[in-house]
């Protein structure tokens, strides 16, 4: 059986994409990124051979906050990444 979705709960996702460097290294680089995360987002690394895409996932009751707040945590990943 598949339980029914809340449709009260909305979704964001923002996507950044890196290459040049293997995915145990960027997993190290923006580790301190990934361990302030808030439990309504989530953040998956997806590689292929060319590049990792890492995907920041938000779910909450209030779409605007959770917009804010995955764009805020994708800003800080980026300047992480811009430096290396």
């Amino acid at each position: 059986m598949i339980e029914q979705q809340n449709k009260d709960i909305f979704i964001h996702h923002e996507t950044i994409l890196v290459g040049g460097i293997g995915e145990s290294y960027l997993a190290e680089e923006i580790k301190d990124i990934e361990e302030e995360l808030p439990s309504t987002i989530k953040l998956a690394y997806l590689p292929t051979l060319a590049f990792i895409r890492l995907r920041l996932s938000g779910k909450s009751r209030n779409k605007s906050d959770i917009i804010q707040e995955v764009k805020l945590f994708k800003s800080k990943l980026l300047n992480r990444l811009k430096i290396m």
